[in-house]
């Protein structure tokens, strides 16, 4: 265990230095122009299409990221997006050419409410209705979707997105899944991410997400049973109150989850030197400034999504909308820097297993081709759980946004099996 444990580490180190040479490249060669700057209002143009790089030696290139011309944005800011066949969705990024693309201007900030209506074709064809609520005094946006078809009594599922991302992540999956299990399904949006409210001086963690997940129950499913599901840092939020309100929960599912250690840095393990509060602000500002950069999206995007195809204007744009707000600028770098200052969490082996652990049942939906959580984590997992269930998909870090149908059938075979079971 201890070997297995250095040896995630070193490779947390490598990747993480080397997304730090890429920040430090891209924040270099922006902060000299009028594009992006940490002093002046988010505004974004490409005046060329982006280059793809192989991602390993199954695809020797990757397809231009494609826009069209589709009109002005939607209502309330929201870019209108168009079908784009399987792969899912494009937005509509375009002025003109098709090759100078404007993002989320500051002119738009004041725009960026999401209507009631559907932004998108997978959401127009969806039971979809979009709420707030309030917990503890900040806005929580969620969604949620009831199925097509007459309910079954399948305790609902509640989907929690990962970082930098939002519940829109979840398009492809809502309405699948609440069709084939018969269950009403929700997805919310962190705090601090996609269009929940982002105040600066909140303290970012996993206590802040959890107890986000755990009001947000209480409100809108009070005494029920619920499956939790999350990708990423959202399968530790899953986790966490799975182990605190084992009772309430239903199922566990852990999409390519984060925390196996309770850090949530982009290391992945506790790293002492980096909590030197004038260190994580920097590092936070840093890369907070990179986090909104078009071609740092993209490429992270292309690194950890196996299928290039899948990456494609709806989820860039998806990702770089909610980070052009005013709001957004002032708690951008403090979120990011959170990271690095809170002291790390409960482990997986603590909240799984043990007295205090969550002992119901867990499925370990995992991208087999992720660079970042890679296979080994589910055999750590297996380590203590013995007991979970594992669906590998051919995936990378985002099997239910990158392969959707297999993910979607998957999860609702063991929601309706779980439900089943005495």
């Amino acid at each position: 265990k201890t070997s297995l444990r250095f040896n995630m580490a070193i490779r947390g180190w490598f990747r993480t230095l080397s997304f730090f040479t890429i920040a430090f490249e891209i924040y270099g060669s922006t902060s000299a122009s009028s594009s992006i700057s940490p002093s002046t209002a988010f505004s974004f143009s490409w005046t060329a299409p982006l280059r793809r790089k192989a991602l390993d030696s199954r695809c020797a290139h990757r397809p231009k990221l494609q826009t069209s011309a589709l009109g002005s944005s939607s209502a309330r800011g929201v870019s209108r997006c168009s079908s784009a066949g399987v792969n899912g969705l494009r937005c509509d990024m375009s002025h003109g050419e098709g090759e100078s693309v404007e993002i989320w201007s500051a002119e738009k900030q004041d725009e960026l409410h999401l209507s009631t209506a559907a932004d998108c074709p997978l959401w127009e064809h969806a039971q979809l209705k979009v709420g707030t609520l309030m917990v503890d005094g900040l806005e929580t946006f969620y969604r949620s979707v009831v199925p097509s078809t007459k309910e079954t009594g399948t305790p609902p599922l509640v989907l929690v997105h990962g970082f930098g991302i939002s519940s829109e992540h979840f398009v492809k999956n809502m309405q699948a899944i609440a069709d084939a299990t018969g269950a009403p399904v929700y997805a919310i949006d962190l705090i601090g991410f996609g269009r929940s409210e982002k105040p600066s001086q909140a303290v970012y963690g996993i206590e802040l997400w959890a107890r986000q997940l755990e009001v947000f129950l209480d409100a809108l499913l009070p005494s029920q049973k619920v499956f939790l599901a999350g990708n990423s840092i959202g399968g530790y939020v899953c986790m966490t109150v799975a182990a605190d309100r084992p009772s309430a929960c239903a199922g566990l599912g852990l999409i390519n989850s984060a925390g196996a250690w309770g850090a949530l840095n982009p290391f992945g393990v506790p790293v002492p030197f980096l909590q030197w509060p004038p260190l994580a602000r920097g590092l936070g500002r840093v890369l907070f400034d990179v986090a909104r950069e078009p071609r740092h999206v993209q490429r992270t995007l292309q690194r950890v999504y196996a299928d290039p195809t899948q990456v494609d204007g709806a989820l860039v744009s998806a990702i770089l909308g909610p980070a052009s707000t005013a709001e957004a600028l002032a708690a951008g770098p403090h979120l990011f820097a959170s990271l690095f200052l809170l002291p790390p969490g409960r482990s997986w082996k603590h909240l799984l297993s043990g007295a205090e652990g969550y002992k119901g049942p867990v499925l370990a939906v995992w991208g087999a081709q992720d660079p970042w959580l890679l296979p080994r984590y589910v055999r750590l997992l297996q380590e203590f759980r013995g007991d979970v269930e594992v669906a590998w998909v051919d995936a990378g870090h985002c099997p239910h946004h990158e392969r959707p149908r297999e993910v979607n059938s998957r999860v609702a075979e063991w929601m309706q099996r779980t439900a089943a079971a005495p």
